[in-house]
């Protein structure tokens, strides 16, 4: 989950490192990316909504689920030919993206002790800063050619591998297994 949080938030901040090339590639207006950003960010709103879902189908197949669904908007944007395309796949990838983030909080506070639950949630988020500068560090020398930022959304893709780990690995939270667990009793004995 920390590797794919990285490269997650590695092209997150990769709009704002490559956005010049990015508005020339697709022929994006100087007066229409605000609108292409502020569209892009209204994924947020629909992460709340989507987040919500966990509660009825458990942390781990929506946190497995955001994880695919951000690393396949973010590779197939690679391959975006116009701001509408591009626009619409980084909508969803931004929705994927922060829906993760919700619910791997969400996971940590289930899971983890209350002495060590700050330092979990603090360590996810340094790990979103380090996958800023990762991001910026790699734009670096892929900056340089004019399909760059294809590049870094392509890379998008390596949270797929981790999704095949934790597939075998990560396991539901032990509160959404107990309450899930509450429910159905009271639905038998009710």
């Amino acid at each position: 989950m920390l590797l794919s949080s990285i490269i997650s938030v590695s092209l997150k901040h990769h709009r704002s490192v490559g956005i010049e090339q990015i508005q020339s590639s697709l022929d994006i207006s100087d007066g229409n990316v605000s609108y292409v950003i502020a569209i892009i960010r209204l994924g947020v709103l629909f992460a709340i909504l989507l987040s919500l879902a966990a509660d009825r189908f458990g942390r781990r197949p929506m946190l497995l689920g955001t994880i695919c669904g951000f690393a396949l908007m973010s590779g197939v944007t690679a391959l975006a030919t116009d701001m509408y395309w591009f626009t619409s796949l980084q909508f969803f990838a931004k929705m994927f993206l922060h829906t993760e983030y919700l619910l791997s909080n969400v996971s940590i506070l289930e899971e983890f002790d209350t002495g060590t639950r700050g330092w979990a949630v603090g360590a996810v988020s340094a790990l979103c800063v380090v996958g800023s500068g990762l991001c910026i560090i790699m734009y670096g020398p892929i900056g340089t050619y004019s399909f760059g930022w294809r590049i870094l959304y392509a890379i998008g893709v390596v949270p797929l591998l981790v999704l095949a780990y934790l597939r075998r690995r990560l396991p539901e939270t032990r509160l959404f297994v107990r309450a899930k667990r509450q429910q159905q009793l009271l639905a038998v004995g009710g």
